[in-house]
């Protein structure tokens, strides 16, 4: 029997820790890829390529007053949806959430590196994490978006087309999801990813 969801939030956010997908890297790149840091505060933070250090980003202000964010020191073990998949489901219950879909602005911290078969490799190896590792222990509660490149269309296309083929390959469950969105998903995949301009 399909699952039966009573409220599914469509724009849910992750900011992981790349030191749990940056072996997915090439190994030629892994020196080069997104590692996590420590700034002066305690705070973490993503370097890509000897880049500058980015901050965690939406996630750090979920659960915190708006009086505290200024005294909030943001790591991937303190803010929510930084960390495991079962402490996203975790997050689920207690927020009365059946489903997420989840987005990641990922792909402006790995847009700081000058060279794009680097950046390439970085997107393509944080896709398949999502779809591999984090969405394996609820894909119909974890539906991870893909991190799309933001350089050709034409390689826009491919990493989608790419992306889809290994959510066919681990099975994914879109025909669980209610019917209409289920309808859409398809929809907007069939449109944006095979039609021509």
């Amino acid at each position: 029997m399909a699952r039966q969801y009573t409220c599914i939030s469509g724009d849910g956010h992750i900011d992981l820790n790349p030191d749990i997908w940056r072996d997915r890297v090439q190994a030629k790149y892994r020196e080069r890829a997104p590692k996590r840091v420590k700034m002066p505060n305690g705070s973490d933070a993503v370097v890509i390529d000897g880049g500058k250090p980015n901050t965690i980003g939406i996630t750090r202000s979920v659960r915190v007053a708006h009086t505290d964010l200024a005294k909030q020191v943001p790591t991937f073990e303190t803010c929510a949806g930084t960390g495991s998949p079962q402490q996203r489901l975790d997050e689920q219950v207690q927020d009365g959430i059946d489903c997420e879909i989840l987005f990641s602005q990922i792909t402006f911290v790995l847009r700081q590196t000058k060279d794009d078969d680097l950046y390439r490799d970085c997107i393509r190896a944080y896709n398949e994490f999502l779809a591999l590792e984090y969405m394996a222990p609820a894909p119909e509660r974890l539906v991870c978006m893909s991190t799309m490149p933001t350089t050709s269309a034409a390689l826009r296309v491919i990493i989608a087309r790419s992306t889809i083929m290994t959510l066919r390959h681990r099975h994914f469950p879109i025909h669980t999801l209610d019917r209409r969105l289920s309808r859409r998903l398809v929809y907007c995949r069939r449109s944006l990813l095979w039609s021509t301009p």
